[in-house]
C-alpha cells in the first residue's frame, strides 16, 4: 500500500511522472535509446540526517562515471576504479576487509529510454492513466534482470536491429526466499519496427 492506503498492484513498473505523479503500470513498454554502466558503493555504517534532523545509518558513499561497456573501467568519485569492484580470481584467499569492499560495490546497467504505459494506477486518482514515449532512466542492479536486458541487447546486435525502432514489454517474474520477495523483469520485443522520429533524436541528445 502507498502512503494514502491505496492498494498498489503487484508486479508493476513504478514511475515518477512529471504530470501524473507516482504511477504504477502493469502494461508497460520501453523504447531503448541507449544503455550505460556505472558503479556505486554502499556503506551500511555511514551516517546521514533525514529531513527532521534525525541521524540515520546506511548510504551510498561513492559513485563512478558512466561507461559504454560492462567491463570498461569506470573512474569513481574517490579517485579509484569501479568503486572497488575488482575481478576476483581467488575468493578464498581474500581478506575479510577486501571481501566486504567487493560486496559493498555494485555494477548497474542503466537504460535511457521512452516508456509507454496503458491504464496505469495513479496515486491519489481514481482514473487510469495512459501515456506514450515518456523519457525515463531505468537503473538495474538485480542480477537476473541485468542479464535479461543484456541478452536483449545482444539479440538486437546480432539481428542488426536498432533498439530505437522497437518497443520491448516488461514481463514480471515473482521470486522469493523465506525472508524476502521481489520481481525480476524479462523484456520481450513487441510490435513492428517503427521509424525514428526527430523527437527521439532530441531526447537522446538530452540524455547524452
Amino acid at each position: 500500500r502507498n502512503a494514502a492506503g491505496q492498494q498498489v498492484p503487484d508486479g508493476t513498473v513504478k514511475v515518477n511522472h512529471s504530470e501524473h505523479g507516482i504511477i504504477y503500470a502493469e502494461d508497460a513498454q520501453l523504447r531503448i535509446l541507449q544503455q550505460r554502466f556505472f558503479y556505486q558503493k554502499y556503506d551500511e555504517n555511514a551516517t546521514w540526517q533525514d529531513r527532521d534532523g534525525n541521524d540515520q545509518k546506511g548510504r551510498y558513499v561513492n559513485k563512478s562515471v558512466y561507461v559504454s561497456y560492462p567491463y570498461d573501467e569506470a573512474l569513481d568519485e574517490q579517485g579509484g576504479v569501479n568503486c572497488g569492484k575488482f575481478k576476483v580470481d581467488d575468493w578464498d584467499n581474500l581478506s575479510e576487509e577486501r571481501r566486504n569492499e567487493w560486496r559493498a560495490a555494485k555494477r548497474y546497467r542503466v537504460i535511457f529510454g521512452l516508456l509507454t504505459v496503458k491504464d496505469a494506477f495513479a496515486e491519489g486518482s481514481k482514473d487510469p492513466v495512459s501515456f506514450e514515449d515518456f523519457p525515463v532512466i531505468f537503473q538495474i542492479s538485480n542480477k537476473a534482470t541485468f542479464k535479461n536486458f543484456g541478452n536483449l541487447m545482444s539479440h538486437f546486435h546480432k539481428q542488426k536491429i536498432m533498439p530505437w525502432k522497437q518497443k520491448v514489454k516488461f514481463n514480471f517474474t515473482f521470486e522469493q526466499t523465506p525472508a524476502v520477495s521481489w520481481y525480476t523483469v524479462n523484456p520481450t520485443i513487441v510490435g513492428e519496427q517503427t521509424p525514428i522520429l526527430e523527437e527521439y533524436l532530441a531526447i537522446n541528445k538530452e540524455f547524452s
